[in-house]
């Protein structure tokens, strides 16, 4: 409706916006955006200057803030951000599973838990895999990703750990870890991740790693970095 003298909008009678509940007044809106916009800019900048900061966007681990730390420092059952095999980057790569980056195999690095070191024993099979003998839940590898393309599991078999590899975890169904690329270079370990601010608890991760810890009764320190400063791996797809 119109004032037909100015022909400016006219409010109807009771047609009072200022008393409407719940619409958002432009300048709150405006002011919100750009405080959720701070907020965000701050936390990337912090990670990009202090490169101890992690943030971890995939959904293989909980979504939030970490802090790398040496990689001689892990143990079983704790947080670590590798690069998976050049092998199998190809593949990620090909599908699109993993971000180019700088790890050998041109992905970002990735989130896991430590599942296995030198002198353990790793039995993989059609339902799972075990560490010493001891059974994890959940870690039954996916026949196929998410667009039925077939994934390249490992192999069933029982085998010791070799000196110079690692075997990594994580208690997604369909994360990209060893029950797909087997062990891993000990030189393709960057660090070990300590949680700073996570969303949800630790959740299925936190029953996973407490699993792994059960199955060494003495935790002992693991590999030594070697991997240039990386982010942990935002995947660009859900993970296979």
């Amino acid at each position: 409706m119109r004032d037909l003298a100015s022909g400016r909008p006219r409010r109807a009678a009771g047609d009072d916006r200022r008393s409407l509940p719940g619409r958002p007044r432009p300048r709150q809106s405006v002011v919100l955006a750009l405080a959720i916009a701070a907020c965000a800019a701050a936390v990337a900048a912090a990670a990009a200057w202090w490169p101890p900061l992690r943030i971890n966007l995939s959904p293989s681990l909980p979504l939030g803030l970490y802090r790398l730390t040496a990689a001689a420092r892990a143990a079983p059952g704790d947080l670590v951000l590798a690069c998976p095999p050049p092998r199998f980057a190809a593949l990620a790569r090909a599908r699109h599973y993993l971000l180019p980056g700088s790890c050998p195999g041109g992905t970002m690095a990735v989130g896991k838990l430590l599942l296995a070191v030198a002198g353990d024993r790793v039995q993989v099979a059609a339902d799972g895999m075990a560490v010493n003998g001891h059974a994890l839940p959940g870690t039954a590898a996916a026949a196929a990703d998410t667009a039925g393309r077939p994934l390249p599991r490992w192999p069933a078999a029982s085998r010791p750990v070799g000196r110079a590899e690692v075997w990594l975890v994580a208690p997604h169904p369909r994360s990209l870890d060893s029950r797909y690329f087997g062990p891993v270079a000990r030189s393709l370990l960057c660090g070990r991740l300590i949680p700073l601010a996570i969303l949800g608890g630790g959740g299925p991760a936190a029953a996973l790693a407490a699993a792994i810890r059960r199955a060494h009764p003495a935790r002992c320190p693991s590999c030594a970095p070697g991997c240039r400063r990386q982010s942990l791996a935002p995947t660009s797809k859900e993970p296979p």
